[in-house]
């Protein structure tokens, strides 16, 4: 009995995932609602070229520094990280 009912349950999540995929029209118009718009205009002088250095501790040691570059920086980096 609970095979039968393992093997209905599968099959339904199954059928149900396939019949929610979007549309190649559906998926094209989320993609154009995902682009940067106005609001992040300011957030483009963000973007290239970062060069950093980091001064940490960890716990009660002693201080450390670690020097980085981070070359290619891009404005849908940097809006995924405000969002969050």
């Amino acid at each position: 009995m609970v095979r039968v009912f393992m093997t209905i349950a599968l099959v339904s999540g199954a059928t149900l995932a396939a019949a929610q995929q979007p549309t190649p029209e559906q998926m094209k118009a989320m993609l154009e609602q995902m682009k940067p718009g106005l609001e992040h205009q300011p957030l483009a002088t963000l973007v290239g070229k970062w060069t950093m250095d980091v001064v940490y501790r960890m716990g009660d040691g002693p201080t450390m520094k670690a020097q980085g570059v981070r070359p290619d920086l891009k404005l849908v980096e940097i809006v995924h990280r405000r969002v969050k």
